[in-house]
This record gives structure tokens, sequence and C-alpha cells, in this order.
């Protein structure tokens, strides 16, 4: 055994091949009735038994269902309890271990910042913590015969939660399970609607149980609004948090979890992430009490010398479960933070977010992957894609896919390789992977994915099927590092090259420092991306070239000067969907003498090159405009510019070549747009700050005044921005769900058919679909936070369109300036020369349903 713990991570994750043969004769063995000749040896043999004869969830390569990484100081503790014969039942004869448990209770309700008082009891795992607090729930409101009580929960919620209502007495017809929204949430509008259908009906709601890391996908239920919710209803809240809620050891966890204290209830499983043998669960209640008047009893003759009062603080923890005989499971955990101290659990916590980081943008990388879900708590899926036919794009192929999903699964299994297994997401069979071990290393999560995708390609090599590619898609492009092409595009002479593309650069400024490194996968994922999926057209190609050489000569000429000591007050930044009225909202603002908004010509060219001049700068700026206006006409009438015009600053992550707007609107590249959802840009926006102090060095703001800054591109990475720009003050736009899609397709359309010739609007609609609700999950997940939220002004764009210089100048007031005549008769001048352009939405074309399908968000729980 200790062998197997100071070198677990050698030999195989799974059962070796002999395993089922093992398996048959063990079911079969006699009763021994002599004793063994050689105990050491029965023990050797017993040890190479569970080695060979099981997979193993503390493996480093056992990425399925929630791996178990259990500490050296966790065994340790089950042999001491074991060895000690210590009660734990009983106050009466366990006084230091039910203190012990007492104490490390206490000590996880910290970790997890519930709210003082919180207490309960370790439990066998999650299934038995779950019915523990369900037990409490229907005692405390509805009573143990239960008459029409009812429950709520999302059909992502886990199988021991429908079986616990079972134990409980609550019948199938009492028991609702919510289709989750796109995001697998509970929806929380059906759930509000149908608790009021239930106590129309005479029924008795009375508990909803929410997620805290679904085991498939890791996701997060609401919980803030659900909690307001319960309590406004008078429900029960439990969230099952047995493998996420661990999260919340870590900062950004912690954010996650938001509304976990408010909880009535919360089961964790510490033999999860908080890396304890198996057998090792808790339950936790914000008012314990009701522990004890679920499964207090009164006390036969043969205990009563116990039956004493409760003092110290003490419970008898055999009246606040079902068991009397218990084991001793605190003190695996107890030693464990005893000997490791709680900063040591927060960082192998913060380590497997960011390994799971790291993996999603790997699989995001590789051509013939695509990130599905995540990463959300260390878990992510992917699917591998077709051979030259893109993700799925017939039914017959997604169902082939699934069976080929489960296939490489048991191929590696067979291997010996990993322990991988498929889950369902959206109906589709994905990859799954789960990183929560700290033994997990980079290379080898790496390696596993690398096999994946060999097994992947040998799964699915197929030949070319004819009439499946693009019209005027031109040659097939090169095969991608997993076999296929990628999807589809023309070929041109000058082929996108990252390093072709670098040193073009230093010839043409002479210089060689690009800076920090972390901008080299960037842009090769990008350059990669573009050829083997945006299917370019040549003038496409050229414009591509165009913007990634005048990216990379920005930031050499970046690298190559100081960043100006120019004063930066924090921003005002419009952030919301595109589309939602901020390019007039910005317009306006801009007239305003305190607020200072880059121009386009500075926006391209924020560092002056060697020998050129403001109106050097301008004229190029307007060839920039007359060119967009020529070669793509829709475009320019949605969205019309011009070089002295107030432009979007997104313009400005190109340096980094961390942009959402290339990889969401210009350019059909979905790897790299998913890869860009799992970044941090905190670098990004430290460049695009550098780059704003040197546009203000070379035109001065006046003294005081706030840059306006404003892109849709921000709306990924508000937390990055906000870090770099702290104190930023932040006007949220909104427009009606139905709406806002419906444009965002038109734009994302016309700014496609600029660049490729073969444009699919169906895809547009269902990519631009996804997008908008993801988007706005993070925009209201960010100005939300009690920290940003007294910093944010939202602005309805019916408002707006209805009423532009009411709502600028209520948009001021907040900003603490006003709207004298001079800068109104400015507004009115812009307004009447610049008429709202007619945009007209392509439904119909982009496959999306008639409007009035979606309401228009205006709150957190309202977000998609």
């Amino acid at each position: 055994m200790s062998e197997h713990l100071s070198a677990g991570h050698h030999g195989s994750a799974t059962a070796s091949p002999g395993a089922a043969g093992k398996a048959a004769r063990l079911r079969c063995e006699p009763l021994p009735d002599a004793p063994a000749d050689d105990p050491l040896t029965l023990v050797d043999d017993v040890g190479r038994l569970l080695r060979e004869g099981n997979a193993h969830p503390d493996h480093p390569d056992f990425l399925a269902f929630v791996p178990a990484p259990g500490t050296v100081t966790g065994v340790l503790g089950s042999a001491l309890a074991a060895g000690f014969a210590v009660p734990t039942g009983w106050r009466f004869t366990g006084k230091v271990s039910s203190a012990i448990e007492s104490a490390t209770i206490r000590w996880i309700a910290e970790l997890l910042g519930l709210a003082p008082g919180t207490s309960g009891l370790f439990v066998s795992g999650g299934s038995a913590a779950n019915l523990t607090a369900l037990t409490a729930a229907r005692d405390a409101l509805v009573g143990t015969e239960a008459r029409g009580a009812t429950a709520y929960f999302s059909d992502q919620t886990h199988l021991s939660v429908p079986r616990a209502l079972h134990v409980l007495g609550i019948g199938e017809d009492r028991v609702r399970v919510l289709t989750g929204d796109a995001h697998r949430r509970i929806p929380l509008h059906d759930l509000a609607r149908q608790v009021a259908e239930d106590r129309r009906d005479g029924l008795r709601p009375f508990l909803v149980v929410a997620n805290a890391g679904t085991t498939a996908t890791g996701d997060v239920d609401p919980l803030p609004e659900l909690a307001a919710f319960c309590h406004d209803e008078g429900l029960w809240l439990h969230v099952d948090g047995a493998f996420g809620a661990a999260a919340a050891l870590t900062g950004r966890g912690r954010r996650l979890m938001a509304g976990l204290d408010a909880a009535d209830s919360v089961s964790v499983d510490p033999h999860k992430w908080l890396f304890q043998p198996a057998g090792t669960g808790c339950v936790l209640l914000r008012d314990p009490t009701y522990l004890e008047r679920a499964f207090g009893v009164g006390l036969p003759g043969y205990l009563e010398a116990g039956a004493i009062g409760h003092d110290e603080g003490e419970a008898d923890y055999l009246q606040w479960g079902v068991e009397q005989t218990r084991e001793f499971r605190a003190l695996r955990l107890w030693l464990s933070l005893k000997v490791f101290g709680a900063q040591a659990f927060r960082a192998a916590v913060e380590r497997s977010l960011t390994m799971a980081d790291d993996i999603a943008g790997y699989i995001a990388s590789r051509p013939c992957l695509e990130v599905v879900t995540g990463p959300s708590l260390a878990v992510v899926t992917f699917r591998g894609l077709l051979p030259a036919s893109g993700p799925f794009p017939r039914p017959e192929d997604a169902d082939t896919a699934d069976t080929k999903v489960e296939e490489v699964c048991r191929d590696l299994r067979a291997e010996g390789r990993a322990m991988v297994v498929g889950v369902t997401v959206a109906g589709r069979r994905v990859f799954r992977l789960c990183v929560i071990n700290p033994r997990v290393q980079r290379d080898g999560l790496r390696a596993v994915v690398d096999r994946i995708a060999e097994l992947w390609t040998a799964r699915t090599a197929a030949p070319q099927r004819p009439g499946r590619r693009a019209v005027n898609a031109g040659p097939a492009p090169r095969p991608g590092p997993c076999g296929n092409g990628g999807g589809g595009g023309t070929t041109h002479p000058e082929r996108l090259d990252g390093e072709e593309l670098r040193a073009e650069a230093v010839r043409l400024t002479g210089l060689a420092d690009f800076g920090a490194p972390g901008h080299g996968p960037a842009l090769d994922l990008l350059v990669s991306a573009l050829e083997a999926e945006a299917r370019l057209s040549p003038a496409g190609r050229a414009e591509a070239r165009d913007t990634l050489l005048r990216a990379l000569r920005t930031r050499l000429r970046l690298h190559a000067m100081p960043v100006p000591p120019v004063r930066q007050e924090p921003p005002v930044v419009l952030i919301g969907l595109p589309r939602t009225g901020s390019t007039l909202l910005h317009r306006l603002l801009a007239h305003h003498p305190a607020l200072r908004a880059p121009r386009l010509w500075e926006l391209l060219e924020p560092v002056t090159p060697p020998g050129a001049d403001v109106g050097d700068l301008v004229a190029d700026a307007e060839r920039h405009v007359a060119d967009l206006t020529r070669t793509a006409p829709d475009l320019a009438r949605i969205h019309p510019t011009g070089a002295n015009e107030p432009e979007e600053c997104e313009h400005l992550m190109n340096t980094d070549f961390r942009n959402s707007v290339l990889g969401l609107i210009s350019y059909r590249v979905p790897s790299y747009a998913a890869w860009l959802t799992t970044q941090d840009l905190t670098a990004a926006y430290a460049l695009h700050r550098a780059q704003l102090a040197h546009i203000l060095a070379r035109r001065p703001a006046p003294a005081g005044s706030r840059l306006l800054l404003k892109s849709p591109s921000h709306l990924w990475h508000l937390p990055a921005l906000d870090r770099v720009h702290p104190g930023a003050r932040f006007i949220v736009l909104e427009r009606g769900l139905d709406e806002a899609i419906g444009s965002v397709c038109g734009l994302v359309s016309a700014a496609r058919r600029k660049r490729s010739d073969a444009v699919d609007t169906i895809e547009i609609g269902r990519d631009m679909t996804a997008a908008t609700h993801a988007a706005l999950s993070r925009m209201y997940a960010f100005t939300t936070d009690p920290s940003v939220a007294d910093r944010c002004l939202t602005v309805s764009f019916t408002d707006l369109v209805a009423d532009p210089d009411g709502t600028a100048r209520r948009v001021l007031d907040w900003l603490g300036l006003t709207a004298g005549d001079a800068l109104r008769r400015r507004w009115h001048d812009h307004l009447s020369g610049n008429p709202r352009p007619d945009h007209v939405h392509p439904r119909a074309a982009c496959g999306l349903p008639p409007a009035g399908t979606h309401p228009a968000p205006r709150d957190p729980e309202e977000a998609p």
C-alpha cells in the first residue's frame, strides 16, 4: 500500500486485461476453513489483485467520472481510526472523536465561505448526504407523511436525488425534473411557473435542489437567484456540491459559488476535491437543529447512561443522522489539514482549474477536435470532427460520431492508456475530462488528448464523400495534424504563416523584439484556424494578412519605446452585444469634452511609425474606410464609420492576437473562438492600456477627462479588463434578445461575405445564438458582482432609439457630467446628419425562429 501511494502514478489507470478472469474465479472461491500457510504472502497477493484487478481513480490518467485522489494522511487517518476502534456515533464514548468531527465540520464551512453556525456531520458520500439533507427538509416543511410534497430540480441533477426522494415517500408524480437551459442550468422562469401551477393544483412545493458542479459538465446553477426565489416562496434550497463546492476554496471558485452561503443545506464530498479516501462525505446545514428534529430519538434503557445534555458546543451525532455506529471519517480530513494546511488545499484546487484551462486551449488548437463545454470546475468536454465535413453537418454524421466516441473510449481503456468515458451533452456523445487530481501533469494530459485524436482519426478515416465541399471552395487544404483538412477554404499563392508574418514585420520595421512570448501560440492558432476553417477568399486572405502584419508591426514598435507617463483616469466602457445601440451612444457621448473617445485613425496606428505624421495616419484610415465601402457596402451600411469618427477599441486587442471580434464576427474560426473563451486576457489588456497611453501622448486629452471605450470583444473578458483598468465605469447596453440575435447575424453575415465566398448563414444563426447566450451569461455574472454592480448603469436600446438626447443626458448625469446647450446642439447635428440605417434582420436565412421567441433579458435571472 505504501508503494502504491508513493508511486501511484506508475502503471495503468485501468484494470489489467486479465481482471475479468480473476473476478470470475474469486466469485466461485470456496469458503476457507483452514488458516493461510503464509499470511504475508496472502497480503502480497491481495495487493497485486487490487492493483491489477481494478481501475485506479487516484491515477493521474484516470480522467473519468470524478476521480478520488486520496492523500497519504487520509489513508493514515482511516487506519488510525480502525486500529484504535474509535467510537464516533455517541459523544458519551467518543468525546475527543466528536470534538474532532465538530471542528473539522466547522473548518469545511469556513473553507467554503458558509455562514457562522453552519454545521453537520460526516457521512459515507454524496448520496447519503443528499438523503440526510432532504430528510431534514421534508420534516421541517411538510412533515413525515409528506402529503402533496413536491420537489424540483433540473435534468442535470445526480441520480441520488430522485432516489432519496423515493426513499422519503415522494412519488414520481410529485417530482418535477426541469429541462436545463442552454447552459444546462435550472431555468428560473420554468421553475417559478411550475411552482405556481402546483400550488394552484393543491400540491405543497417544499424543495429545490440546485447543482454546484454537475458531474457531466461541471456547470453551476444560478445559486443567488435560486436562494432569493426559495426565500420568497418558503422553499428549502439544497445545493448538491458533492463534486464542485470545494472550488470555493479559491478566489475564482468562490465567485462561481456565489450564493452557496444562502442555501439551507449543502452536500460536499471530501473524497473528491478535498483529496480524501472514498467513503468521506459531508452534509452541512445553515441551521443544524433541523438534523436533530429529523433524526433525534429517545434513547433506550441500555443507552441511558449517555443521555446527558449538550455541553461545550458538542453534538451527539447519533441524533443527527441514520447511523449509530459510524466510521471516524472526520479524522482523515482533520489530519490532512493539520499536516498540509489549508493553503495547500487551496493551491491544489486552483491548480486543477488552471489545468482545465490549459487542456481546453490545447484541445481547441487541434483542427480535428472541438471544445463543447467548459472548462467549468475542472471539467472539459469535447468532440472530434469528421473528416472534410466540419462538426456534424448531417444527422447521420452525428449518429456516426456518437458511436465513434464510445469506440475511441473503449480503445483507450483497452490500451491501458487512460480512463476516459463519454457523456451526453445536448443529445450527443462527447469526450469528457475531469482533472481534479493534483498528480495530473500538463504533458501527460496533452498526451492523452493526442492519443484520443489519433484514435479518432483512425476510427473516422474514410474516403471524401462527393458534393460535401462548399461552392467556390477551391482545392482542398492540406491535411491538419489529425489527418483532416479542417473547414475548407480557397487556396492562395501566399498561405498565411506565422513565422513568415513575423519575419516580414521585422523586415518592415527593422525591429526584432516582440516582447513576451505569450503572443506566439495565439498568433499561430489564429493563423492555423484562418487557413483550415475560415474558407478565405483571395481578398479575405490578403486582408487577414494585412491585419496580422499591422498588429505585429505595432507590437514591435510598442516594445521598442517606453510607455508614455500619461495619467489615465478610470475609463468609461460601453459593453453589450453588438447591435444594441452602443455605436450611437458612443458617438453622442464622445462630443462631451470630458470623455475622450479614440478615433479610427488613432486605433489603426496607436504608435506613430517613424517618419509619419498625423496627416499620414488620417489618410491611411480614409483609405481603409474607402476600401470597406467599396468591397463590403452592406457592412459599411450596417456599421458606418469614418477616419475621424470614434471607433471600437477592439483594434488594440489585435496586438496580442486575442480578439473576440476576429474569432466570432470577422472570420469563421471556431477552434480559435472556443480557445479564446478559455483565456485570461490580462496581458492583452495591459498592451491595450499601453497603446492608449501612446494615443493620449500623441493627442492629449483635457485634464481630468476619462477615456470612452467600447467594443463587443470586451464582453467575454470583463474581469481582465477591470483588473487592468481598475475603477472603470460600465454602461451596459441591452436589447430584446430576438432583435439582438437577428441583427448580430446580419452583421456577421456581412462581415464574413467580405472575406469569404462560402458563407453558411444557417451556421451563423446557430453559432451566434449560442455565442449570444454565453456572452450575456458572462456579462451578467460580472455586472452583478457586488464589487462591480455600483459601477454599472443599464441603458435600454428601446429608450435610446426613442429618446437619444434624454438617454445620453441620463448617462452623463450618472457620470457626474452636465449636458449644456452647445453639447445638445452637437448631438442634434449628429443625429440629423447620421440617420439610423435600416437593417433587415435575416432571421429565416439564418435559421432563426420567428421574432418573439426570447424575452429581453433585464437582470441576471433572465440571462439565458
